[in-house]
């Protein structure tokens, strides 16, 4: 089980809109999906399976989201691959494989964990640059988070500012 994680990658396949990843890291197979993931501690881990684009889909997870990856299945199965021959030609053999399914929890933007991940990252401006290469989309998410923290700040204060105007105004009257 995975907790708490906030997902930093997307799908480049579609256009950055998800929150895992394919890549041709096999270059003679298909696309091998996985989910790159960083805890508030900073700690980065990568999780591979074909399973997780429907899982990360069916709970709407979108990255800088914290999930809970669940292995709730193992099945075998046969898959064809495709292997270099020592004459150098290419063959589609057949070998047994296994196939795990996952369930993915979506809780949300946690956003104290998302604002202290980033900070474990990110201890000078290269790198922010870095980040933003390699992730982009977690920092967006962190810039709209500590956006957002901002204005709940201000509109406190506003809000504190006037009560205490609306207080000495009604002490004059």
């Amino acid at each position: 089980m995975l907790n708490s994680i906030l997902p930093i990658e997307s799908l480049h396949r579609y256009n950055n809109l998800w929150l895992w990843n394919s890549s041709d890291f096999d270059k003679k197979n298909d696309l091998n999906y996985f989910v790159r993931t960083i805890t508030p501690q900073g700690e980065q881990r990568i999780y591979w399976g074909k399973d997780f684009p429907r899982a990360l889909e069916e709970a709407g997870a979108k990255v800088g989201d914290s999930i809970t990856a669940t292995r709730v299945a193992s099945k075998p199965v046969t898959v064809e691959e495709i292997q270099e021959q020592p004459d150098g030609s290419r063959q589609t053999v057949r070998i047994d494989a296994k196939r795990t399914s996952w369930q993915v929890d979506n809780h949300g933007v946690n956003r104290d964990a998302l604002i202290k991940a980033y900070d474990v990252l990110v201890k000078t401006p290269e790198d922010r640059k870095k980040l933003e290469i390699s992730a982009p989309l977690l920092v967006a998410v962190r810039d709209q988070v500590v956006v957002q923290l901002k204005r709940e700040k201000l509109a406190a204060e506003l809000n504190q500012r006037n009560l205490q105007n609306h207080t000495i105004r009604s002490m004059k009257f």
